[in-house]
């Protein structure tokens, strides 16, 4: 028989997080708060009575994560949590009676939420309900939460108790941190022009390219292309509905459920630095090392049989290097190849 955990939902407008059980202390209306004031952001918005005469501070959790709750909505709650620096409360708003989540349905706080600087989630649920669309609850850290939490400068000094759920989760192995490698698209400069592949020859997956566009400008009179192989790519589908979650980093636009895991979406056009991006109309699933991401492409997508005739050329200005693998130019394209390690490593995050 599968194991079970509880764990309460809160609502924040459209995005869902929970505490698990364990660390729920007293769940009551935003009404018993006593001497409710309009507090400045970090600042307590009232106080919970507690046995022994103790007051317990509330602040509001859309504070703490960065996000909007509406002050009069009727439905808010106040969540009590216990934790080893002494308990707090968090005004939220509407709360879910208990769920009883199965283990298979807990998996790892996907690596872009991961940020060394906070660790503020323990992990994610794929959340079922019947006659309800599938979703996903964000677990938080109380202990990370906490106005008395002490700044974490690494992976190092996290806490044991904040990777229980962790190692209940498949699929949480630890990816690799070796770069990929631009010359993997065996492009060939122009210098050297080759004819493309025959239809006789191998035409595995590694031996195509999918390229798509960037922006509705044109670079140097080139049009701007992104290029991945086609051994990176799972699947292309109509936008998934977007889950956003709190400090996700500007070029991730939230998350999707695809196949069972919760997977980043991300804007390449924000993550490169591109203006006048180009509309998106499509989703494209790619691997990244052992896990998967979604980036949001336009609708003109196209294969190409490699190697291509091309000649490397630098970042054109306004494109972010630092997000850039390589960039090569041909007579009328400029291709660029993301650095998808890089926008998917939390330690490349902003604070």
């Amino acid at each position: 028989m599968s194991q079970s955990f509880g764990l309460l939902r809160c609502q924040l407008g459209d995005e869902a997080y929970g505490f698990e059980m364990s660390s729920v202390a007293s769940v009551c209306h935003a009404s018993a708060m006593l001497r409710p004031v309009v507090a400045a952001q970090g600042e307590p918005v009232g106080w919970i009575s507690a046995p022994g005469e103790q007051e317990i501070p509330v602040y509001r959790l859309a504070d703490c994560l960065g996000r909007s709750l509406p002050e009069t909505d009727s439905r808010q709650h106040v969540v009590v949590v216990h934790t080893s620096l002494g308990p707090q409360g968090f005004l939220v708003g509407s709360v879910s009676r208990v769920l009883s989540i199965p283990a298979e349905q807990i998996q790892a706080c996907p690596e872009l939420l991961n940020d060394p600087a906070r660790r503020l989630f323990r992990s994610v649920v794929l959340f079922r309900q019947a006659g309800q669309a599938d979703s996903m609850i964000f677990v938080l850290s109380p202990e990370r939460l906490h106005r008395h939490a002490t700044p974490l400068t690494g992976a190092a000094n996290l806490p044991g108790n904040l990777i229980s759920w962790r190692a209940l989760a498949p699929g949480s192995e630890v990816l690799s941190e070796r770069e990929p490698d631009a010359s993997a698209f065996r492009l060939i400069p122009l210098g050297n022009p080759v004819s493309p592949p025959l239809a006789s020859q191998s035409g595995t997956n590694s031996e195509r390219i999918v390229l798509f566009p960037l922006a509705n400008t044109r670079v140097d009179g080139h049009e701007l292309l992104c290029g991945l192989s086609v051994a990176q790519v799972a699947e292309i589908l109509e936008p998934l509905p977007i889950i956003p979650v709190a400090f996700a980093p500007p070029h991730v636009v939230g998350f999707v459920m695809w196949r069972e895991q919760a997977v980043p979406v991300l804007q390449l056009s924000l993550s490169l630095g591109v203006a006048d991006a180009m509309a998106t109309s499509r989703m494209m699933i790619v691997r990244q090392g052992s896990e998967f991401i979604a980036l949001l492409t336009s609708q003109v997508l196209r294969a190409r049989r490699l190697p291509l005739p091309h000649q490397p050329c630098p970042t054109p200005t306004g494109l972010d290097s630092a997000a850039i693998l390589g960039t090569f130019q041909s007579e009328s394209e400029l291709l660029v190849v993301p650095n998808l390690s890089r926008l998917t490593r939390p330690q490349s995050l902003g604070a």
